[in-house]
């Protein structure tokens, strides 16, 4: 059956139902992946931001394939890791607001700076947002043995230099947990 309206008008409404839908895409996720990509990049804001923002377009121009926001989120920060390059060990002079607004101590900051990308990646993955396993497996694009063994190091690595830097046994559980508890605060990013 023959539709009533023009092509024309058939190929408008279509662009403009996929415009909204990369705009709520971006929306749903921008926030929370710069926020992965600050911690990652250990509070380079401007670095992150950069990285963050070409995922968010790429992954916006799969919007389509890119329905499931949990399948979404673990293909954007796969992407990002991607595309990270090389990143400087040395922290920044100050705690970057994001990172402050997310109850990332310094000590925090510290201990995820000993850990390589990947095992950083993970530890955040995993520990601060709560991504399913097979996101974080995603992520790292490593199977799930591989996937269960980074992260058990990563968690050894991290807990072991947080504890080198004069924390009570505890309270890197508290630390984590509070920046789990404000993971959604990653500017509303969504997944």
């Amino acid at each position: 059956m023959p539709s009533a309206l023009p092509a024309d008008t058939r190929v408008a409404a279509r662009d403009a139902d996929l415009g909204a839908m990369r705009a709520a895409f971006r929306e749903l996720h921008g926030r929370r992946l710069a926020g992965f990509a600050t911690m990652l990049l250990l509070g380079n804001g401007q670095r992150a931001a950069e990285l963050a923002a070409a995922s968010l377009a790429r992954g916006s121009e799969r919007v389509t394939e890119l329905r499931h926001p949990e399948r979404a989120a673990a293909w954007l920060r796969a992407d990002l890791l991607r595309h990270v390059g090389r990143v400087p060990q040395a922290l920044p002079p100050a705690l970057d607001p994001v990172l402050a607004a997310l109850g990332a101590t310094p000590a925090i900051m510290q201990a995820l700076a000993t850990l390589d990308l990947r095992q950083r990646a993970v530890i955040i993955a995993m520990d601060i947002e709560h991504l399913d396993l097979r996101d974080v497996e995603r992520i790292v694009g490593r199977r799930p043995a591989a996937t269960a063994r980074l992260l058990a190091q990563a968690r050894t690595r991290f807990a072991a230099s947080f504890d080198e830097l004069g924390a009570r046994h505890g309270e890197i559980a508290k630390a984590v947990e509070a920046a789990a508890g404000k993971a959604g605060d990653f500017g509303g990013m969504g997944q």
